[in-house]
Formats: C-alpha cells, structure tokens, sequence
C-alpha cells in the first residue's frame, strides 16, 4: 500500500522538497547545506509566530555548544538562497529572532515516487560531543570494521580473483623498476603531486589523497630533502600543467606522481619519480599488493626516492621510515577520512573528522596519529569555528595521549601546542612545535605555527625567517604566509615592504576576506582612517572574518566622528559576539563600544560594559593567557574611566608580551585620555625605538 512521503513547502518560487532535502526555485536547485535547510525547515514549520533565537539554537543544535554566530552564518545563507533581502519570506526581529511570514502551500507526493530520504537520515549529526577524555572503545564495532576494511563486495573479489588467475597461466606478474636505468640526482627538492584514484568507486578519492598525504609526511621527516608541503600540490590535482612548469612553479627539481587502484582489500600503486628539467624517470614501480601492505609501500616509495636523491640519511630518520602507526587498515581508512574531513574546515566537517577519527580510536585505541588528529579537530572548533573553550581542555589530553604513545611523532607535538595556542599560552606552544620541527624538518603546520607564534610575541627578526620557510614548503597557495609577511613590515614600520606582501597577499592566498582585513589594520596603523574603513566594508557578511572588520570599521568611524555609525557597528557586533576580542585595534568588542557610548554621553551604560570586559580580561589572566591584547585591553579600560596610572602600568606589561603597534596605540580612540600623559609618550617613545632597532636587524644581512 503506497504511504504519502514527507512533504513539500511551496512559497512563492520556491520548494522546499523533504523527501530530497533540497530547495528549488522553478525547476533549478539551490545549494544549501544541510544547517541551513534545517533552520529554513524549522522556521516554515512554525511560520506566523516569531521564534526567538535561543528556540533555533535548541532546535538545530540541540546536544552541541555553539553561539548565536551559527545561526547567524545559517541566515545569511538562507536569505542568499532565497533572494530575501527585502525580507519578502523571512522577517528579522531585532535581537530576538524570526518570523516567516509568506503563505505556505504544503504538498504531498505519493509514497511510491520517492525513496526514504528523510532529512534526519541526510542531515543527522554526529554523537554528542561533550568535552570530556574519549570515551572507553566498543570493541565490537572494531571487529566488524576490521572484518570488511572497505566493505567489499564478492563481485569485486570474483573479478581480482579472476585476473589473478589469467596472470599466473598466461605471465608471471610483471613489476617495472627502473634497475639499471636508474639515475641518481643531486636535486635535493621534490614535490609529490596527487595519486591519481583509478578505482571504479570514486569515493575512493580520499585514499589516493590519503596515499599522497602520508608519502610527503614519510619524505619530510628527512632533512636533507626539502619537500614541498600537502597543500601547494592539491592544487595542482587534475591540472594540465606539464611537469617542467608545475616544477619551476614549486621550487623543485624533481616529481613524484603516481596512480592507485583499489578494489576491496587488492591494491594496485604506481609511482614514478622525475627529472623535471630533463623530463627522465629517475625511478619507477608499480606494487601490487594486498591493502594490508600499504604502509610497507608508502615507507619503500619513500626510501627508493630518498636514495635516488642521494638524501643523507640520519639513524633517526632511518628507523621513523619504517614505523607503522597502526596495524589496523580499517582504523587507517577512518583516519584518512577523518584528516580529509579536516582539512576542508567547515562546521559539518568538523563535525564528520570527530566522528571518523573516534572510529579510527574505537577499532585501535593506541593509534596515535588518530589522538593527534582528534585534538587537532578540537582545537579547530574554537580556533576557526567559534566554539567555546572547554574543547581545549580535551584537545591537550588528546595530544598528550598522543605523545605518550609515540613520543617521536611531530603530530602529537604539533597538535599541543596547537591546544596551547588556543588557550593563549604562546611561549608552551613555542617549545612544542620547534620540538615537531626538530622531529620533522619540513613539517609545514608546525613551521608555520612557529612563525605566528614569534609574530605574536613581538619577535619580528625570529618570525620572518620561519615565515619565509613556510612559503617556500608553500609555494603555490601560500595560504596565509604573504599576509602575514605584511603584518610583520606593518609592526616594523616599513609601508613599503608592507604593501608589496599585501600585494603578493591578494594575488596568492585563498582567503581574500583575511587580506582585507589585514590590509584594513595597516590602513589603521598608518592614520589613513578612511581607507581603513573601506578596506572594512569589502569583507562579506557570512565571512569568518566579518566581525573583526566589523571593530576596525567601527574603530574608524569614531575617528571620522561618526559615532552614531559607529554605536549600530558595536550593536550588531555584540549581538552575534559579545566576549569577542580584536587584534587591531587589540581590545574587546565590548570596550570598543563602551568607548563610543562613553564619547556620546552614556556614561552609565558604558561603565557597565567596561567592568564586564575587565572580568573577561582577569578570568583569561587567571587562565595563564599570555597573550598582549589582553593586557591592552584592561589599559583601554583604565584609560576610558580617567586612571592614567593603572592605563599605562597595564600598557607597559602589554608592551611586554609582545605589543608593538606604536602607531596604532597613538590614534586608538580608546587610549584618548593618555595622549598628553608623560609616561604614555614617554612609553611609546621607548617603543618606537626598540621597534627600529628590530628592522635595522631585519634589513641587515
């Protein structure tokens, strides 16, 4: 008997389609991820009433910890997909939530058209992840993972069985190597361009990248070889380029490129190394092998590359070539899907890489890689995501387990002092990503770290050396490299320099919204408030990046006395985060508009939102945060309510932990009452100084 399905919401050209989870205008599909199509689902369910934020919050993300930032980031999304602007569907309440307000029209199809592809079963989240150490492993679900490492399918079998069968009548088994054609290079560079996946399941996708990922890890534990980075060389997957151009793009001398073929548990790997110059193979192999031998493939391809290139080997990285981080395939097809799910840093993402990598610890709970990566997905939640800081907490056990494990593994270090980071105690963090550095030479996560980390402490001449490493592990997509570059010329004073790594910056890094903002705080810093302000309004609404241009563009408009701009800036701000914090200007959300009410008469509201951020500051001092916007924070405070003294006294220790953006701090509107105050230009006089002899060692050979 044919049961209705679930139903379809028509309004105005739209269809939200249940059974298929998806949104269509006309005959046309709209993207939209599933957060979004659940909070458009939820608000047309109960169209006519306003439903207050915290009511979503519940609804959507009922066993998770997000802020109203999620919702927020969902809306912009929903009113893209629908054209809504003039808020033809979805009407805004000012500070308390949503109302739908067109007719609705629900349809149901026929039982019998579709499929069961309900949105719960699209859209289902992971199991709650509260903070807490991982929970104990249910062994049984390790068993039959490993049972089926990549659910095969008897046909599958059949046919490998099959041509397994036709190779041993017809010709013995041919592997090509190279053998006397071998040639040695002195080329000390390689880049290894992707796997090429030339399975017939194509969601086999992840393992080539998988292969490909753990190849470069195997090379860039030697030190003698420099080895381009995983991100530069994804972005030459599927390119046209001829191997002597990807080459003169990247750096290097030589290519590693190869294929994989996988079909249930047979594994076929192909792999080529070449003289990008002359075009000549300098070593080739093809492995056939049954999965469990992946790992003894990855450590070979590395070993026969490394000896083709002549690389010193040390006893150390002798023995990490061959080290196997776990004997569980099905547990390294979870990790490999999980570090996938992690790079690509969305929310669902995240989400899915938590999930994979307690699978990858339920089937081998000594995987140590797999603890490295869960506390790296942790720590990404409240560094990229918004997330609160108790997943910190879990993040530093999680790497510590890690370590603990295998006290030689550059991940394990990279990732505490990733958890470090985020917790604001930059110097630990230091310690443990030159100790991954010292294990893994070319390990580009924890060079770049390095380089932040120098950058915040006020070390210029530390950072820029282990900045310009990172792009040349980096070459092609410099991620945030140039950017940065700049913001070191920017804190030294030299516009010049400045401006040509904002250049670089634009032309090179992904994420444009992140160089405008940069580019708007150098703007800041040199007094050219205007173009501060427009260099703001360019970065977009549903950017991660959007509410620290939101505190410089407001900064600006009380420079351009536009208070009144200036106050809607703030109120909007706090609304989707009001504990934020800055790093140009380098104060709270909530003490820059206090600062504004302050200038506009409001004196009492103000006062109130000073004393909040100064319990915000002495909570994150109590936690060990070392970081200098803390400090300047609480002078901005002092300053505002008239206390010069305490103002300058929490200044110099800002100075201390690493501020050194003179320039800003002498048109900081809310450092305004320390401007004639002796000990104020007395402190940035001796600033100004200590940042030109830091050039003058940057500029000298």
């Amino acid at each position: 008997m044919d049961q209705a399905g679930p139903p379809n919401y028509v309004f105005g050209e739209f269809t939200l389609d249940l059974g298929q989870c998806r949104l269509c205008r006309a005959d046309r599909e709209i993207k939209l991820r599933p957060k979004p199509f659940e909070v458009l689902k939820y608000l047309i369910e109960n169209r006519g009433r306003l439903v207050t934020k915290d009511e979503v919050l519940q609804a959507i993300w009922r066993d998770s910890f997000v802020t109203d930032d999620s919702l927020v980031q969902c809306m912009v999304e929903v009113r893209r997909a629908l054209d809504d602007a003039p808020q033809r569907y979805i009407r805004t309440i000012a500070r308390r939530g949503y109302i739908f307000h067109a007719p609705v029209e629900t349809k149901t199809p026929s039982g019998n058209s579709s499929e069961d592809n309900s949105l719960q079963a699209a859209t289902a989240d992971s199991a709650a992840d509260q903070p807490g150490s991982i929970q104990a492993p249910d062994l049984r679900q390790g068993e039959s993972a490993a049972a089926s490492p990549a659910g095969t399918s008897s046909r599958s079998r059949m046919r490998w069985a099959g041509a397994a069968i036709l190779a041993a009548i017809c010709i013995p088994l041919i592997i090509y190597r190279a053998g006397s054609h071998d040639r040695a290079v002195e080329g000390r560079s390689i880049a290894v361009l992707p796997f090429k996946n030339l399975s017939q399941d194509k969601a086999n996708e992840y393992f080539s990248d998988g292969i490909t990922d753990d190849i470069i890890t195997q090379l860039s534990k030697i030190g003698s070889l420099k080895v381009v980075s995983r991100t530069s060389i994804m972005a030459y997957k599927s390119s046209n380029k001829n191997l002597r151009q990807i080459a003169s793009e990247l750096g290097v001398e030589t290519i590693l490129e190869g294929t994989v073929r996988r079909e249930g548990d047979q594994l076929r790997i192909s792999s080529q190394l070449i003289d990008a110059a002359t075009d000549t193979h300098l070593w080739a192999e093809v492995y056939d092998r049954r999965i469990e031998d992946i790992f003894q493939i990855q450590s070979d391809v590395a070993r026969r590359v490394a000896e083709s290139l002549r690389a010193r080997f040390t006893p150390n990285e002798q023995q990490r070539l061959g080290q196997k981080q776990t004997v569980s395939i099905a547990a390294y097809d979870y990790y490999l899907k999980g570090r996938a799910s992690y790079y690509a840093a969305t929310r669902i993402d995240n989400d899915d890489a938590v999930a994979r990598f307690k699978q990858a610890l339920e089937t081998d709970p000594n995987y140590a890689l797999a603890y490295a990566g869960l506390s790296d997905t942790y720590s990404q939640r409240v560094d990229l995501l918004g997330h609160q800081r108790d997943w910190i907490q879990t993040a530093e056990r999680l790497a510590e387990r890690s370590i603990s494990i295998d006290p030689h593994l550059a991940e394990g270090y990279k990732a505490l002092g990733y958890s470090q980071m985020q917790k604001g105690k930059y110097r630990r963090a230091l310690d443990w990503f030159r100790k991954a550095v010292e294990i893994n030479p070319n390990f580009e996560p924890a060079v770049s770290s390095i380089g932040y980390v120098d950058l915040v402490l006020g070390k210029f001449d530390e950072a820029l050396p282990w900045m310009k490493k990172s792009l040349d592990l980096e070459p092609a997509s410099g991620m945030y490299q140039p950017s940065r570059i700049a913001l070191v010329y920017l804190f030294l004073a030299d516009d010049t320099k400045a401006s040509e790594w904002f250049r670089e910056a634009l032309d090179k890094e992904r994420d444009s919204d992140q160089v405008r903002l940069r580019q708007s705080w150098w703007r800041l810093a040199q007094g050219n408030v205007a173009e501060a302000l427009d260099q703001s309004r360019k970065i977009l609404p549903f950017s991660a990046h959007y509410n620290a241009g939101l505190h410089v563009a407001a900064t600006a408009e009380i420079l351009l006395r536009d208070d009144a701009q200036a106050l809607r800036d703030y109120d909007r701000l706090l609304a989707v985060e009001p504990e934020g914090r800055g790093w140009a200007p380098p104060t709270r959300y909530l003490t820059g508009f206090a600062s504004a009410l302050w200038r506009t008469g409001q004196q009492g509201r103000s006062r109130v939102l000073l004393e909040e951020s100064r319990k915000l500051d002495e909570e994150d001092l109590k936690q060990g945060d070392e970081a200098y916007n803390v400090r300047y924070d609480l002078a901005a405070v002092e300053s505002i309510l008239g206390r010069p003294t305490e103002a300058c006294s929490w200044l110099e220790k800002a100075v201390d932990a690493g501020f050194r953006n003179y320039r800003l701090a002498l048109i900081d509107p809310t450092l305004e009452n320390l401007r004639q105050d002796a000990r104020f230009q007395d402190l940035m006089a001796r600033l100004k100084k200590q940042v030109e002899e830091m050039r003058r060692r940057v500029e000298s050979p």
